[in-house]
């Protein structure tokens, strides 16, 4: 009894070389867009966290000032500046008294997002 082997249809068992290439190259491509947007993130993070200090920095004064209307405007504001060296990168302040009016004003350097920063705000005590 002869036998008749049939030969199988070839048919692709599997993914070719270009395929993988091609898949690798796309996750790579999307792994660096994810880690840029990660880095973008903490950047953004760090400068809002420095000028959220500089908010608090700029209302510590401000109830001081309340506080004491007719303390030595001068002593009060060295000391606030020795705080404020402490806590902002190259962080400087100035309350300037109109009147009854004071102009508090906070700088620092935020060199991700720019260099010097400013906050100002006024107060009525």
């Amino acid at each position: 009894m002869k036998r008749f082997y049939s030969h199988p249809i070839h048919r692709p068992g599997g993914f070719t070389l270009i395929e993988v290439l091609v898949s690798v190259l796309i996750l790579a491509i999307g792994l660096l867009g994810l880690a840029g947007l990660q880095l973008a993130g903490l950047q953004n993070n760090q400068s809002a966290l420095l000028r959220s200090q500089a908010t608090m920095i700029a209302y510590d004064i401000g109830d001081k000032l309340r506080a004491t209307p007719e303390g030595d405007l001068a002593t009060l504001v060295s000391d606030w500046n020795d705080d404020m060296t402490s806590q902002l990168p190259e962080g400087e302040g100035d309350v300037v008294r109109n009147g009854t009016v004071y102009t508090i004003t906070v700088n620092w350097r935020d060199d991700r997002s720019g260099g010097l920063q400013e906050f100002q705000m006024s107060l009525i005590p």
